[in-house]
């Protein structure tokens, strides 16, 4: 009865840290949401701003009197670089909140996504700030992955308890 026993203890440890760990899982998943709807707040409102605005740089400050539809006309790639800033963030939301749909071609085409904004921007920024905003979905991107790292590490060391229980009870 004494082996019994202590297989069902750790049959219980197991699922319990597999319980705490699922829980704690959720909250991150939460907080990297929180973060990428955040972002994505932002990029609309500066997409807002430029439409309105007609500024493609800080600081540039176009006449009342002028379309703000031509700043689209008139440079297509901070239009486009909000796009795929927006795409990125999404793409990373659907990675966060179903983790088994993390694969090598989903993370090379958010890769591609979270850097073409930098490569349409890299001859209109002047500033550093600018860089750094352009950059975001590839900062972003670089938190998630690490996250998701992190919280799959302790998945890994349950399902190996359980192997090694399950060869106990085996033997």
């Amino acid at each position: 009865m004494g082996i019994l026993d202590s297989l069902l203890e750790q049959e219980e440890l197991i699922e319990s840290l597999r319980q705490a760990n699922d829980n704690a899982n959720d909250w991150f998943k939460f907080v990297l949401l929180a973060f990428s709807v955040m972002e994505i707040i932002t990029h609309l409102a500066f997409a807002s701003y430029a439409w309105y605005r007609r500024a493609s740089k800080p600081g540039s400050f176009p006449d009342h009197h002028e379309d703000p539809s031509q700043f689209f006309r008139d440079s297509t790639s901070p239009a486009a670089a909000t796009v795929f800033s927006l795409i990125s963030f999404a793409i990373g939301m659907a990675i966060i909140k179903d983790t088994a749909k993390i694969g090598r071609d989903s993370i090379l085409v958010w890769t591609f996504v979270s850097v073409t904004p930098l490569v349409l921007m890299r001859r209109a920024t002047e500033f550093s700030f600018e860089l750094l905003w352009w950059s975001m979905p590839l900062l972003l991107q670089i938190v998630d992955l690490t996250s998701l790292w992190i919280m799959l590490s302790p998945d890994e060391e349950i399902m190996g308890l359980e192997k090694s229980q399950y060869k106990l009870k085996g033997a």
